[in-house]
């Protein structure tokens, strides 16, 4: 069971996780951070889109096969910006997408 100091401290710590990320786009001088994002891992950049409101998009790039070449997983790239840059990810995925042939992609 969780009370209302729990609550008050995670959205704390979400916050300052938000602000930490958010300096480091400018410290850094970063516009877009990419990650491989591995469907089956609860720790992705798509956890931090979720945790800290930054814009992101993630699109497949293709399959993960095994040893027998059967088919393990999707996998797609995690794309992560600074607030209000919503823009240049979507350029970014314009022109991903548009370098790839998904037609014939089935998951």
């Amino acid at each position: 069971q969780y009370t209302a100091v729990d609550y008050i401290l995670a959205q704390k710590l979400r916050q300052s996780l938000a602000n930490t990320l958010e300096s480091q786009f400018k410290k850094l001088e970063v516009d877009i951070l990419l990650a491989p994002n591995i469907y089956d891992s609860e720790w992705s950049l798509s956890l931090l889109v979720n945790l800290t409101g930054h814009p992101g998009v993630t699109f497949p790039v293709g399959l993960v096969t095994g040893e027998t070449n059967a088919t393990v997983a999707p996998l797609g790239i995690v794309a992560l910006a600074g607030y209000f840059a919503e823009d240049k990810l979507i350029e970014l995925a314009d022109r991903l997408q548009a370098m790839q042939d998904l037609s014939t992609f089935q998951p």
